[in-house]
């Protein structure tokens, strides 16, 4: 019967059978219906039919025994006899004097008023237990070692049976075509057997030997086993130009291998690292992509004291000032040089005034000093003896600057800027800058010993880099994969009755392999992150450090919209593209789908390209961008417990 027939009977209001089962007697039926009847129900109006090889049961009585007070009840049907194992029919149908007739009873439903069922018992006697055939020869069980576990025990046993069920032969030579046979059945054997030790192993956490079974059997009591993270360092880059860098990911640092870095070779192209080992030096890189800008002016500041001879920035500041200077202008007196006067006669009449030229707007040296730089202030000189070799190396500190004022020292005519940090980055210690000395020779017109400036300076121009070397564009193709994406199922809906819409392939749990390793893990940098705050790391927060893209696919499922080549050299693509603007007929399916997502401007480039013309570049250009905009970015997650199906997530795991 079919369901959705019984759910609209019930919507209905009419009544009809719900279902049958045996009674607790071999003779008797329990019958439910959807609901109490109205009419009285008797043996005359129930009919059994059907049956293999016992036929005709009549109903000999009918009683009702009601339910809970939410339930129909039932009715205990008794029968003459009982019934084989093939399919009856209960039928409920209305009864007059010459005998039941086909009409079903006033309320029911015709089609749900009859039921199939069977009789599910067994007969007394009658055993469903094969019974042993007569002369049946024993069978021979070969006398097999279950202690074999390995290659040579395996091929050992190969060998020992062979010599048993064939015993002419007694070749051992290892070119023999049965020895070789033997020799690679014990291989296949051996292979399985690991298989299932490793299995059994790593099914439990006290015996599991993979890192990566630790980590997941950890990861069902709700503990993560995290990868660690890199480190981190402050890098000062002291420069006599300016320049910027576009992308801070284009440069790296190394640190010396074997001293073959000369004291002017402080920049080296990456051909100087061509055949260099990775393992003889150490890779840092910045830890932002954004614009690198680095200025000469800010390789070295100096503090300005306010003209104190002893002067210091106390433990726990969060401010300071700058000495600025003055940019060159054409013109200026060279230091150090005196202005010549010449003498005038006075004249007999004054001469006119010429008119004043404005004097040229003076730009400062720290112009580009702004609030978010790092900042690292540090001494670099004794206060007792004024050397170099003396300063403590551990008074050095990084802050990041949360205010710049640009003013003027009036008594001194002296430019100078105003910085503060926030409190997480205030001085751990006291940073002497001006100092006399610890005993001073003093006269009656003050000290004679000349006072030491600064001890300690600002540097800018200050990038944080982490530990790692970043590997572009390793793209995960054929080429590097182990073999294909796995099958996880198929899939096929009744579109008719006997008919099945085309099978839908769900691809399995994808798992690539990187070539290099090892893999860093490192904790997200915010961009107004006090100093004090970005060395340190959460290894439970940290991700890795994979940049993961697809190319999607087309509208219809039948490949992906374009290809990983494209994002090197779009020419052919936007060739494609060209062709399909000026061809609407054309049957080129993925070329119109790439051309209703890519932008108006990108459009009216590719439809007015020239294969020979200036435009070539710029639509080349714009493809590529839109190209890249149109890939899709996965998201690294702990685990996939929680990521449904469509969820663009994924994990990393490491193994030993």
């Amino acid at each position: 019967m079919d369901e959705q027939r019984r759910r609209d009977v019930r919507r209905s209001g009419l009544n009809g059978v719900s279902d049958v089962e045996l009674g607790a007697g071999p003779r008797t039926l329990t019958l439910r219906l959807f609901k109490i009847p109205t009419a009285e129900i008797g043996p005359q109006n129930v009919r059994i039919e059907g049956g293999a090889r016992i036929r005709d049961i009549a109903v000999t009585d009918v009683r009702y025994e009601p339910g809970a007070a939410e339930g129909p009840g039932c009715f205990i049907v008794s029968l003459d006899k009982r019934g084989d194992f093939s399919t009856y029919t209960l039928r409920l149908v209305q009864a007059e004097e010459g005998g039941p007739t086909e009409q079903p009873l006033p309320g029911f439903d015709p089609i749900c008023s009859s039921i199939e069922f069977r009789f599910r018992d067994v007969e007394a006697g009658l055993d469903c237990c094969p019974q042993p055939t007569r002369n049946a020869p024993d069978r021979v069980e070969p006398d097999i070692n279950y202690l074999a576990k390995d290659y040579a025990s395996f091929r050992q046993l190969a060998m020992d049976r062979l010599s048993l069920v064939m015993p002419d032969w007694r070749e051992t030579h290892l070119p023999d075509l049965g020895v070789a046979m033997v020799e690679v059945l014990a291989y296949a054997g051996d292979h399985l057997s690991y298989q299932q030790d490793a299995v059994a192993t790593e099914a439990y956490l006290a015996t599991a030997r993979q890192r990566i079974s630790v980590r997941r059997h950890a990861r069902l009591v709700d503990y993560r086993i995290h990868e660690g993270c890199n480190a981190r360092t402050w890098i000062h880059i002291q420069t006599d130009a300016d320049f910027t860098v576009k992308n801070a990911h284009e440069m790296r640092f190394v640190t010396d291998w074997g001293g073959a870095l000369s004291a002017d070779a402080s920049m080296v192209g990456e051909d100087a690292l061509a055949n260099v080992s990775p393992n003889r030096y150490t890779n840092f890189e910045p830890v932002s992509s954004a614009a690198l800008r680095v200025f000469a002016a800010h390789s070295q500041i100096s503090f300005h004291a306010w003209g104190s001879t002893q002067f210091e920035l106390p433990e726990g500041a969060t401010s300071a000032s700058l000495r600025d200077e003055w940019e060159p202008q054409p013109g200026d007196p060279a230091p150090g040089s005196a202005l010549r006067h010449e003498a005038y006669a006075e004249p007999s009449a004054p001469p006119a005034q010429p008119t004043p030229t404005p004097a040229p707007a003076r730009e400062r040296r720290l112009r580009h000093l702004a609030a978010g730089d790092l900042l690292l202030l540090k001494e670099v000189l004794s206060a007792v003896t004024g050397q170099q070799a003396d300063a403590d190396g551990a008074h050095r500190h990084v802050v990041r600057l949360t205010r710049v004022v640009a003013d003027m020292d009036p008594v001194y005519e002296q430019p100078i800027v105003h910085i503060e940090w926030a409190d997480a980055d205030a001085l751990p210690f006291a940073l002497k800058v001006s100092d006399i000395g610890s005993a001073p020779q003093c006269n009656a017109l003050g000290p004679t010993t000349k006072p030491k400036t600064d001890i300690s300076v600002a540097c800018g121009n200050i990038v944080l880099a982490d530990h790692g070397m970043r590997v572009h564009d390793m793209r995960v193709d054929r080429e590097v994969l182990e073999g294909p994406v796995p099958i996880a199922g198929m899939v096929q809906h009744c579109v008719a009755a006997g008919r099945a819409s085309d099978a839908t392939v769900s691809a399995g749990r994808y798992r690539p392999k990187l070539k290099q390793a090892p893999l860093t893990f490192r904790c997200a940098v915010g961009r107004h992150t006090p100093a004090a705050q970005l060395l340190l790391q959460d290894p439970r927060t940290a991700v890795p450090q994979i940049h993961l893209s697809a190319i999607p696919g087309q509208a219809d499922g039948s490949g992906p919209l374009f290809s990983a080549g494209d994002l090197d050299d779009a020419r052919e693509l936007a060739l494609a593209l060209n062709h399909a603007l000026h061809n609407q007929s054309s049957d080129d399916r993925r070329a119109h789908d790439l051309i209703g997502r890519l932008e108006p401007a990108t459009i009216g480039l590719l439809r007015h390209l020239e294969p020979s013309g200036p435009t070539m570049d710029a639509a080349r250009h714009a493809l590529n961008v839109g190209l890249r905009r149109l890939l899709q970015h996965w998201q690294a997650q702990p685990d996939l417990l929680e990521s449904h199906a469509e969820d663009l997530h994924y994990t990393a795991e490491i193994d030993n």
